[in-house]
């Protein structure tokens, strides 16, 4: 599997502060701020957010993805994206989503 540093950076910091609770509302409003962000900025945090979520799912299945759209996501009309519901994520994507948006907002 090739390696993604961002992920691995990611990782680490997660499990360097050892923290499952997240404000997810909190999150879904940041989430929600990148779309106000120039256009191509808002573009790539969503990009990466779900390279993310689909790179995770590989690793936890020793290099296979099952899905295209993993963790109960939903391919949004037209093609345009995938919509989460963050309290059906599992903890570890969730917090790699958080530690992202912490990564980013620094």
């Amino acid at each position: 599997m090739n390696p993604y540093p961002l992920y691995n950076e990611l990782i680490r910091q997660i499990n360097e502060k050892q923290e499952s609770n997240i404000d997810i509302s909190q999150m879904c409003l940041t989430i929600n701020s990148l779309a106000f962000l120039d256009k191509e900025a808002s573009k790539e945090h969503y990009e990466e957010l779900y390279c993310l979520l689909l790179h995770h799912e590989t690793v936890e299945n020793d290099g296979i993805l099952f899905s295209k759209v993993p963790n109960d996501g939903k391919t949004l009309p037209g093609d345009n994206g995938v919509l989460y519901t963050p309290e059906k994520l599992p903890v570890k994507p969730r917090q790699i989503i958080n530690q992202y948006l912490e990564y980013y907002s620094k």
